[in-house]
């Protein structure tokens, strides 16, 4: 017996209808599967996410070979600046972060007005209270001649518009020598001898004395290859020596200050 039209036209669209649910049931398992088995291949029986699993496995171990931290730096000879900042530690905490934000941009000023390029990260290294950066050796009469009178005048702007609480006086040292740098800072004899210098008692007591706002202490090797011969600005006479004892290193150095107003020249002359 033959059906009405219309009858046929719904048996037809309900079938229709139920093979696309049909459809897309199957659809949903698969995809379900899919995120299920992704998941799954993430995480451990435990439940612990396998990414995070091998995460901490690679570092775990100081010894396993991972790529090196802070980028190419090639081991070698480098020229060496350090800088200290005078009673960092007496500060209170929030003075501490402005004079050590201060103190960077008067050393990329200084750089860029002696034309010192700003190293990149990996031949930097903040100290706190201080920075060390490694310079092509090529930059060491542009830094003795012109980085250290430009950085004094940096100085001595900040201090003139400065409370005494966040006034800033520097001690640097001045070296060069071989160079390399792990996963963890630049490292070397010439570090050790930079700081030696740089911490030196002998050093820092002629700098209080005198009351510098800027104390150079320079090596031997950047005495006799850049000071002494008075190229350029450079005047050998401003420069003292002084015989640095500081734990294992007893050496030469010279010494050159910069002082804050006339006044301490003036002091300096009665106490002669």
């Amino acid at each position: 017996m033959n059906q009405p039209n219309h009858v046929n036209m719904e048996i037809q669209r309900r079938a229709d209808e139920l093979g696309s649910r049909i459809g897309e049931d199957k659809r949903t398992r698969r995809y379900s599967a899919r995120i299920r088995d992704a998941v799954s291949s993430r995480f451990r029986p435990n439940g612990v996410p396998r990414l995070a699993v091998r995460q901490r496995e690679t570092t775990a171990s100081p010894c396993n070979n991972r790529a090196p931290a802070f980028g190419d730096f090639e081991d070698g000879d480098w020229l060496l600046v350090a800088v200290d900042i005078i009673g960092y530690g007496s500060r209170p905490g929030h003075l501490q972060n402005y004079i050590r934000q201060a103190m960077y941009a008067l050393v990329r000023q200084a750089c860029d007005d002696s034309a010192v390029p700003w190293p990149a990260q990996q031949r930097r290294q903040d100290h706190g209270d201080g920075l060390l950066m490694a310079l092509s050796y090529k930059a060491t009469q542009r830094v003795v001649e012109l980085f250290v009178p430009y950085l004094y005048a940096g100085l001595r702007r900040h201090n003139e518009v400065s409370a005494d609480t966040t006034k800033i006086e520097l001690r640097m040292a001045v070296h060069a020598g071989f160079v390399i740098r792990d996963d963890y800072a630049l490292t070397g004899e010439a570090i050790v001898h930079l700081h030696r210098l740089l911490d030196a008692p002998a050093f820092r007591h002629a700098v209080a004395r005198r009351r510098a706002t800027l104390g150079v202490v320079a090596s031997r090797r950047i005495y006799d290859d850049i000071i002494r011969p008075g190229r350029g600005l450079i005047d050998p006479d401003q420069y003292g020596r002084l015989l640095v004892a500081n734990k294992e290193t007893t050496a030469e150095a010279w010494v050159h200050m910069r002082y804050r107003r006339f006044e301490d020249f003036m002091d300096l002359a009665r106490t002669a």
